[in-house]
């Protein structure tokens, strides 16, 4: 299996793996879910899973005789658990050391003093996933799972297109689109479970969704009736569930309880910056600082949010709960403050555009241009600057507040994808993104995202070259440090910055 292209997803071919009754067999088992570490792709409610493999059961494991859209959801599913698996099939010949086994079987993979680097995992898996992700494109295609409406090909299509976000970080395809119209569908038939748990899970999905779609610059792709479809579950208003978070010990339902109110503002913050900031249209279009004004306050009210659930998470942590509650915990931490991550981010990197666009134009803004316009035109990019100083700050503060609950992932399956890693990681590279946090909140933070993209190395092959940067910049500063100690500081150490550095790591 040879690619020449290894920068977007596959072309569609014919399925040609021989994969063997037991490599099926080691592939689904990835994806079972146990009590205290269940599966990310696979507990996204539209998947039937267990449908499934009572499937293959009776079918003796042979992909073949399985319907068509029951093949497709099994290739689609064996491509996901393909980037996870230790299975020789995959990985190779090569055995995983000791350390490697110890952070893939953690309940804190990112807790060990010495994280090892799993990155020449993915390198040594990506043929194999490739492969088995163009096959799945081409069984999908045939069995036209973008048209005809069922939940095993609305599974489907969530999960190529979740592959796509994964390896790429891209979310735009015809795939994505089709699962929210199946799901919308479904709804509107009466078939999506009703089951509370159930009902919660759409409610993290689409707010997953929803913010996959803002980070890359799309459409949110559900709107409000959508939400009320899919999910009509009552909810608590956001003033009165701070209330609860802040004068009252809450329990570990309540916090549960409250993924329905944070996940719903999440999508409407998302998709508030997508019509008027992020999205196709919004970027063609002046800057409405009314807008922006407006989400400011909306974020900082929404920040209180998180706060306060945080500190209940983190109380409640301390008692005495099973490892499948506490596991529970420690994601829906996580996962808070990633969404939080995913809206400034997004802010911060808009309005960043703006401001790049406006130095060019302004340029431009030169003699024979009326004085009264040049002012206009400066006055106009000092109060963007100001919005972008904003941002800047409340961006380097998430970035700590990420890597701080990163550290107490429960799995390496909860690490965020390699491509947003990527990104936290290159703001915090910028030395004028270090504002409203210490230097050294900073490089414990850096620290933190070059051992997550060490972890997730093992299913993704990172040709980024930003954990080489990351390891020149700290020992940059450990030398400057050292210096410093001694009496000696460095006037110039020597630390390339900006563009340079991605330069530097890309070639190591």
């Amino acid at each position: 299996m040879f690619f020449s292209n290894t920068s977007d997803e596959p072309s569609p071919v014919p399925p040609t793996l021989q994969l063997s009754v037991e490599v099926i067999k080691e592939l689904m088992q990835v994806l079972r879910n146990t009590p205290h570490n269940p599966h990310p792709v696979t507990t996204n409610p539209i998947i039937p899973l267990s449908q499934l493999d009572m499937k293959l059961r009776l079918h003796a494991w042979d992909l073949h005789s399985l319907s068509y859209q029951d093949r497709v959801l099994a290739y689609c599913l064996l491509t996901c658990s393909a980037l996870h698996s230790t299975d020789p099939f995959i990985l190779g010949t090569s055995e995983i050391g000791t350390e490697e086994l110890q952070i893939l079987d953690s309940v804190s993979p990112l807790k060990f003093s010495v994280v090892p680097d799993m990155r020449h995992f993915g390198f040594r898996r990506e043929p194999v996933v490739r492969q088995l992700w163009a096959e799945s494109l081409w069984l999908a295609n045939q069995a036209c799972i973008a048209t005809n409406t069922s939940t095993e090909n609305a599974a489907s299509c969530w999960i190529l297109g979740y592959l796509r976000y994964v390896m790429f970080g891209k979310t735009a395809s015809a795939f994505s689109a089709a699962c929210v119209y199946h799901i919308r569908t479904l709804a509107e038939d009466g078939k999506l479970s009703r089951d509370a748990g159930e009902m919660l899970k759409f409610r993290g999905y689409m707010m997953i969704d929803s913010l996959l779609a803002l980070m890359t610059g799309k459409t949110v792709p559900f709107t409000t009736n959508d939400e009320l479809l899919i999910v009509p579950h009552k909810l608590e208003p956001l003033e009165q569930l701070i209330s609860a978070f802040l004068t009252r010990n809450c329990t570990t339902s309540d916090v549960f309880s409250s993924v329905h109110t944070f996940s719903h503002t999440v999508v409407r913050l998302a998709r508030e910056t997508a019509e008027n900031l992020s999205g196709p249209y919004a970027r063609s279009q002046p800057l409405d600082e009314c807008f922006l004004i407006k989400h400011f306050a909306s974020l900082d009210v929404f920040h209180s949010l998180l706060s306060a659930a945080l500190q209940q998470i983190s109380h409640l942590i301390q008692s005495r709960f099973t490892q499948e509650v506490t596991y529970h915990l420690h994601a829906c931490a996580h996962g808070f403050v990633v969404a939080w991550g995913s809206l400034v981010m997004t802010l911060f990197e808009r309005l960043k555009d703006r401001s790049m666009y406006n130095i060019t134009d302004n340029t431009r803004v030169g003699g024979g241009v009326p004085s009264d316009v040049s002012v206009a035109a400066e006055m106009k990019s000092s109060r963007l600057l100001v919005h972008l100083l904003h941002a800047r700050k409340l961006a380097s503060r998430t970035a700590v507040e990420i890597s701080e609950t990163m550290r107490d992932v429960p799995s390496i399956v909860r690490l965020m994808p390699h491509s947003d890693l990527t990104k936290w990681a290159k703001f915090l590279l910028e030395e004028e993104n270090i504002v409203d946090i210490t230097r050294a909140q900073s490089l414990q933070a850096l620290e933190c995202f070059r051992d997550a993209l060490k972890v997730v190395g093992f299913s993704h092959a990172d040709r980024t070259g930003v954990v080489d940067t990351i390891n020149e910049y700290l020992t940059a500063y450990l030398v400057d440090d050292m210096f410093t100690q001694l009496g000696h500081p460095i006037q110039d150490s020597g630390r390339i910055h900006g563009p340079d550095w991605f330069e530097i790591g890309a070639s190591m």
